[in-house]
């Protein structure tokens, strides 16, 4: 798709509205510039409580779906380890449990929990599900702390940095992740959650998929 769009002289943009939300470009202008000293460790989670009884391709039909709750939802907190630490992870190791094959069928994940290490010593520990309800980016730096939470959800995020709320205008995400495309489009200019942004975030999810096929073995990224 990348290859296709640069081919026929066309910008791509993946659908990342968190990317254009301002509580979460707090969240990377705090962890990128070191405000609060180097993060260390990042704790995220997104996911929610699916009990059957639906005939939705996403939990049983694996050649549609592509993945489970990691490629549904996983992949938000992905997105919310990089764009804190403005890098990419190094490597991953991962866990897949699948403990209600009657209602999520055994190839796809109902639950996967993994870290990411990043070249600095920062771990990102993340979980993904659709047996359990989870939204949280929890940030911890050598000097302080700041979350969203809930973080992922369409709705308007809440936060706080070292306990104090971050706060601004609620945003329709979606809107203004398109009106953000329309300006690169007509003023030719970057933009900013690209196709390689999610070739990258493929690159972590394809990691993640052979580390738990492997007992939860260190698979380098890339």
């Amino acid at each position: 798709m990348i290859e296709a769009c640069e081919q026929a002289g066309v910008k791509m943009q993946i659908g990342y509205r968190c990317q254009y939300d301002p509580h979460h470009q707090e969240i990377m202008r705090l962890g990128q510039e070191e405000v609060l000293g180097k993060v260390m460790l990042i704790q995220t989670g997104n996911g929610f409580y699916y009990g059957g009884g639906s005939d939705n391709w996403r939990f049983n039909d694996p050649e549609l779906a592509g993945g489970g709750a990691l490629m549904d939802m996983g992949v938000y907190c992905i997105q919310g380890a990089r764009y804190t630490m403005g890098k990419e992870p190094v490597a991953v190791t991962a866990q897949f449990y699948n403990p209600r094959p009657e209602i999520i069928i055994p190839e796809l994940d109902d639950t996967m929990t993994w870290q990411m290490e990043f070249d600095n010593g920062a771990i990102a520990n993340c979980s993904t599900s659709y047996g359990a309800r989870s939204d949280y980016l929890k940030v911890s730096a050598q000097e302080g702390n700041f979350e969203l939470h809930p973080c992922y959800q369409y709705n308007k995020p809440e936060g706080e940095v070292q306990g104090e709320p971050i706060s601004f205008e609620g945003e329709n995400q979606q809107a203004v992740q398109m009106d953000a495309f329309a300006s690169n489009i007509m003023e030719n200019t970057p933009v900013v959650a690209d196709g390689m942004e999610g070739l990258h975030d493929m690159m972590v999810v394809e990691a993640i998929y052979r580390s738990a096929a492997n007992g939860g073995r260190r698979e380098k990224v890339g």
